[in-house]
């Protein structure tokens, strides 16, 4: 009888080995699937009835022995979505290449509704050619995106639509706290593409982000998005990038090419070129539009309808300013000389730090007389460095000046509390944000 049980045991192990999946897990909340390895990564996509169970990456994982369409997309159209989680774990995913001219929904997710959740994952060096619904990571979002960033390049060819450096298109979907770094280029005709995102669209929400990436086009070109319509919201973003627009190019903007719905505490420092309806901030800004609390600082050049914020303009803009050198007056925006750009007082009703007039928040830090306005979020208290995040290193250089008077934070200087001197309480801030950026 002992001998029939052991014999049970073995082939109950040996099948269980056998029929395991991935690197481990089991694909519920509590025990997810874990991913290691560019295969199970692959894996993934191979199998859409895993498509809405949870993942956790394990390591670093590399896919670039996947080439042209070799990769396994996750979610492939709106019928067939991503809906289950996927949490990177502060890990990064290298090489995804792919390669589909006429392809529509690509990206390592083609596809998330709205259940689906997308977090804490770094793409490096992606190379994505597609026609439509293009992005690094995601081809169209509906679910969240959080912490996740992207660099290389997305391309599109002629009549493209929809290209963004994370995401092609944000379908009522929400992205926080993401950045990218991605050229992205599209062909004749193409339309829809941004830095980070190429189209925001059904009360699609994107916050603390931003982007870097040139962005090249012929429609509703944007820095950090291309179009942000249908009660879009983009708020406490900016986005630096050069903005291009080729022959007979419309609605081009240094932050979203075209908007009719909110942007606010956002701004933008690359330089905008096109045709038709280009500003420094915004390219077109329709009816249901509205802009406020924005600046921008780009060159703007063009042929019709330019200016240094906002090239058109249907409905509201409030409280935004543009830098007088960087593009026409024509009438949108307020124009500022570079001394007052660095003025606290010139930007009136925003909601500075160490302030409390204008609300509680603390959104925007500038550097009096020395810089422009910066968002908030782009500092780590502590971060002396400028690393990202408030370590030993800045515990040593606090210890070097304590005791004694330093500029602020958003100057440089160890003081965080904004009273121009180095003790406890600065001490007690860096506390609350040691490893933050980790």
């Amino acid at each position: 009888m002992n001998r029939i049980v052991f014999a049970i045991l073995i082939i109950t192990v040996v099948s269980s080995i056998t029929n395991a999946k991935y690197s481990g897990g089991s694909g519920s909340v509590n025990n997810p699937y874990l991913i290691s390895t560019a295969e199970d990564m692959n894996q993934i996509g191979h199998d859409p009835n895993d498509w809405d169970k949870h993942f956790k990456l394990t390591a670093d994982i590399n896919l670039c022995a996947y080439s042209g369409t070799q990769f396994n997309r996750i979610g492939t159209d709106d019928a067939h979505p991503f809906s289950g989680v996927f949490d990177g774990n502060w890990h990064t995913i290298r090489g995804f290449t792919y390669t589909a001219e006429n392809g529509d929904y690509i990206g390592v997710f083609g596809n998330v509704n709205a259940a689906g959740k997308i977090e804490n994952v770094s793409l490096i060096d992606v190379n994505v050619t597609g026609r439509n619904y293009v992005g690094g990571l995601v081809g169209e979002n509906k679910g969240t995106i959080s912490n996740c960033y992207s660099t290389g390049y997305v391309t599109g060819g002629d009549n493209s639509v929809n290209l963004g450096g994370l995401v092609g298109d944000n379908f009522g979907g929400s992205i926080s706290n993401c950045h990218s770094t991605v050229a992205v280029t599209g062909g004749n005709e193409s339309s829809g593409l941004g830095g980070l995102a190429g189209g925001n669209y059904y009360e699609g929400n994107i916050s603390n982000c931003y982007s870097t990436g040139a962005v090249t086009g012929t429609y509703y070109v944007g820095g950090l998005v291309g179009g942000n319509e249908e009660s879009g919201t983009v708020n406490n973003c900016y986005s630096t990038g050069y903005v291009t627009g080729g022959d007979n190019s419309v609605n081009l903007g240094g932050l979203a090419g075209g908007n009719d719905g909110n942007i606010s505490n956002c701004y933008s420092t690359g330089a905008v070129t096109g045709t038709y309806y280009v500003g420094g901030l915004v390219g077109g800004n329709y009816y249901g539009g509205n802009i406020s609390n924005c600046y921008s600082t780009g060159a703007v050049t063009g042929t019709y309808d330019l200016g240094g914020l906002v090239g058109f303009n249907e409905d509201s803009i409030s409280s935004s300013y543009f830098l007088v050198t960087s593009g026409p007056n024509n009438g949108l925006g307020t124009p500022l000389t570079d001394a007052n750009m660095k003025q606290q007082s010139s930007f009136a009703g925003w909601d500075f730090v160490w302030e409390t007039v204008n609300g509680p928040n603390d959104i925007w830090a500038i550097c009096e007389g020395v810089s422009y306005p910066k968002l908030n979020w782009q500092f780590v208290p502590g971060d002396s460095d400028n690393d990202k995040d408030a370590d030993f290193v800045d515990f040593a250089r606090m210890g070097l000046k304590w005791r004694q008077a330093d500029a602020n934070l958003y100057c440089g200087g160890m003081d965080l509390s904004g009273d121009g001197w180095v003790d406890w309480k600065d001490m007690a801030i860096m506390c609350d944000h040691w490893l933050d950026g980790l």
